[in-house]
């Protein structure tokens, strides 16, 4: 097996766990609501999802017709467009009342064992990267929690970091990972001494594997979870002290 020199990551239930949202959620839509636009909301969080839903598969329709495969939308556009109001933020407060807003829809917890390994990484010299299908909130989202683990968005090189938000596209499109490839070149690094870790077969590891990365399935079994990958990849002593 080739030498490790990077280890690229998803975000969501890999990095980060995500769970159904507790505790009630229109009640506090309706707080957000008054908090930002001071005035009860214009319609429920679940008619602003549906409305929301409609508007992401017409951009996906007419990006497909482009000849865009896997597409990505722009949330904040999405939103203006389903939340008329929202089009009156000032752009800071409109990033503010986005992350809030998503908050509302699930609840997020670090994965147990993904901070020992970026300190592993770390120690050893193994660049870090992200390639996640995400939006703005994301990098708040991660770096919030990264921060109660010890760790935070600045472990990760920001050149081997591909958002799909940045680009318009989404895994599982192959170019997705062809461009994390020509990034890695650049620092003299080839797929093969990269493993990609991720929670999907078809929006990771297949991908993934197509060009030639190592990888490792995130899956929620006991021989599928960070402390596993600890253990058969960055020895059982490294494992132990998580």
């Amino acid at each position: 097996m080739n030498t490790l020199k990077a280890v690229i990551v998803d975000v969501y239930q890999t990095l980060l766990e995500v769970a159904h949202p507790e505790g009630d959620r229109e009640e506090a839509w309706k707080q957000l609501y008054r908090e930002y636009f001071d005035a009860p909301p214009e319609m429920t969080l679940e008619h602003l999802a549906e409305r929301c839903r409609h508007i992401v598969s017409g951009d996906h329709s007419q990006a497909h017709r482009a000849g865009v495969v896997h597409p990505e939308v722009v949330w904040a556009d999405v939103m203006r467009r389903a939340l008329p109001t929202f089009a009156g933020l000032p752009e800071e407060r409109g990033e503010d009342f986005l992350f809030h807003h998503i908050q509302l829809l699930r609840t997020l917890s670090l994965a147990p064992g993904c901070t020992r390994l970026m300190q592993i990484c770390r120690d050893r010299g193994i660049v870090l990267g992200i390639v996640s299908n995400a939006q703005p909130y994301t990098l708040r989202e991660l770096d919030t929690l990264l921060r109660t683990g010890g760790q935070s968005l600045e472990g990760f090189e920001k050149d081997l970091c591909v958002w799909s938000f940045e680009n318009g596209f989404s895994k599982p499109d192959p170019h997705v990972f062809r461009l994390l490839a020509f990034r890695l070149r650049h620092r003299g690094i080839r797929p093969e001494e990269t493993l990609v870790i991720g929670d999907r077969r078809d929006n990771d590891i297949g991908p993934a594997g197509a060009q030639g990365f190592q990888t490792w399935w995130i899956n929620g079994s006991q021989e599928g979870n960070w402390r596993a990958l600890l253990a058969a990849r960055f020895t059982r002593a490294d494992a132990s002290h998580e």
